[in-house]
């Protein structure tokens, strides 16, 4: 996930690089799931190391419902930043609108 994430993300830097706030938001994006993952990685190396401790199955539960919603989160935040730069085109909005589509085909 980390890598498909990145990879998005640089894409995005490239195609929306000379929009000064969606350079910052990709910036923003980048460290914030470098962050994350690692972070991830290691809570998970970290969490329930013995199988003898008796709270461990809540501890992991929580982990995996907090790691479920910070990875949505993520992938809406991915969506909205080509949407962002794109509301600021200079294009007629039938053509804007179908360019969002295109953005918005990673919802399936």
């Amino acid at each position: 996930m980390f890598f498909t994430k990145l990879s998005l993300l640089l894409l995005f830097y490239r195609i929306f690089s000379p929009d000064r706030l969606t350079k910052y938001l990709v910036i923003f994006g980048i460290l914030f799931v470098f962050i994350l993952y690692t972070t991830f990685l290691l809570l998970t190396f970290l969490l329930c190391q013995s199988s003898l401790v008796p709270s461990c199955a809540a501890e992991w539960t929580l982990f995996v419902l907090i790691t479920s919603g910070l990875n949505i989160l993520n992938d809406i935040y991915l969506l909205m930043i080509p949407l962002a730069a794109i509301a600021r085109l200079q294009m007629p909005p039938r053509r804007k609108l179908g360019v969002s589509a295109i953005f918005f085909t990673g919802l399936l």
